[in-house]
């Protein structure tokens, strides 16, 4: 990309006892409203707690506001985005060397960085055995689906949408679809996650019954859902196993996030090869 890109590692439980041991690699990908200070998971989720016991290298990217981590088709506002080949190409063979990971490697994310995971997983054969998404925008070829990713970008800063995959209808959109690309997931473990929209425990209620004060989480997280059902029935319609976690409620905001990242872990493990 041209620039320095800052990622925070959280390292093993083992790092220290065991020095000529390698660990498996977990990227934590952030939402659209990613910050160039620290990771959302470490601001306002728990995830150095608790990964301290893990046995995994967590690599979490700092920035990429509105940028889908994905390479775009023109740079916008003086940058050039090049996450897709950063996170792909890049990074791997620099933590393998420097940070003593292995090629076993899995891809998590909130939002934004949910659509990402399954969309690296899917365009890079190999590069990950285990992806997730929470309450991600999984179908984003969909009616209306592009104009609302349009709209939450213009909302987190990110004026010329147009310059990541082309307006609405360009064949971009539909090369970096997560519903487009399902077939390309075989063999991936897959974990796919999303509350309703209606407000929950972790929720400031408002005067209506199961309404949260939080009128636009509840609508993204209602658009997280649709999109992440019609993933899932093209995941079933092709005979791809995944682990599916739809909740009765719960908004687009970090509790359900941290909470995802909890319940999401036994299956991470797993495909990563190390004890719960």
């Amino acid at each position: 990309m041209g620039a320095r890109v800052q990622v925070q590692l959280l390292l093993p439980r083992d790092w220290d006892s065991r020095p000529a041991a390698k660990f498996p690699l977990l990227l934590l990908l952030d939402g659209t409203r990613a910050t160039d200070q620290e990771s959302g998971w470490t601001k306002n989720a728990g995830a150095e707690a608790f990964y301290a016991d893990k046995n995994v290298v967590v690599a979490l990217p700092v920035g990429g506001v509105a940028s889908y981590y994905t390479d775009w088709k023109q740079p916008a506002g003086g940058k050039t985005s090049r996450w897709e080949t950063f996170l792909t190409k890049e990074l791997p063979p620099l933590l393998q060397h420097d940070w003593r990971t292995t090629d076993a490697r899995g891809v998590a994310g909130l939002s934004m960085g949910g659509a990402a995971a399954m969309m690296l997983a899917a365009r890079t054969k190999g590069f990950a055995r285990y992806a997730a998404s929470f309450s991600g925008l999984l179908a984003t070829t969909t009616l209306g689906m592009p104009q609302a990713i349009q709209l939450a970008m213009r909302q987190a800063g990110e004026d010329d949408t147009d310059h990541m995959w082309g307006p609405p209808g360009d064949a971009e959109w539909s090369a970096h679809d997560p519903y487009e690309l399902a077939e390309r997931l075989k063999g991936v473990s897959l974990y796919i996650s999303s509350g309703s929209g209606f407000g929950g425990a972790r929720d400031a209620s408002s005067s209506i019954p199961g309404v949260s004060t939080d009128w636009s989480g509840a609508a993204l997280e209602i658009l997280a859902r649709f999109s992440s059902q019609q993933f899932a029935t093209k995941l079933n319609k092709l005979s791809i196993p995944a682990s599916v976690n739809y909740r009765p409620a719960g908004t687009h905001s970090w509790p359900y996030w941290d909470f995802e990242m909890r319940q999401s872990w036994p299956q991470a493990a797993a495909a990563l090869g190390v004890e719960p």
